[in-house]
């Protein structure tokens, strides 16, 4: 007797309708011996590889009822809104810049004076950091 993964799944087209698409539904240990095939040392890292996600995703949760826990998480945070709140005094020059570039016309891109040039925009970059100091 065998098991079926299988079943049957609509898929929107495009153009409105659908078409059928046969899906499969693997169980973990399936999923890992397709993907690795036969080859054993492909196997045995991509095995390795997924032990590590998971012991990285398996960290602890820190116990919220402790009062140094709670203090310490709460100075990190404290120091992290801080930091963003820092940047953000530092933005508004910047984000007022970008909103003139992107509501400007008849304006080019870098990339595309680089092409009318016959060059790439990486090196136009360089052109360009280099002219200004």
């Amino acid at each position: 007797m065998s098991a079926d993964f299988s079943a049957d799944m609509k898929v929107p087209m495009p153009r409105g309708g659908f078409r059928k698409e046969k899906v499969f539904n693997l169980p973990r240990d399936l999923t890992e011996t397709l993907i690795t095939g036969y080859n054993a040392p492909l196997r045995l890292v991509v095995v390795r590889r997924l032990r590590e996600q998971e012991d990285a995703n398996a960290k602890p949760v820190p116990t919220l009822t402790d009062a140094a826990t709670l203090r310490g998480l709460l100075l990190g945070h404290t120091e992290q809104v801080l930091k963003l709140e820092h940047r953000i005094a530092e933005d508004p020059p910047k984000v007022e810049f970008y909103h003139d570039v992107a509501v400007s016309v008849g304006t080019q891109s870098v990339q595309d004076v680089a092409k009318e040039f016959g060059m790439g925009s990486i090196k136009s970059y360089k052109l360009l950091r280099d002219e200004k100091s």
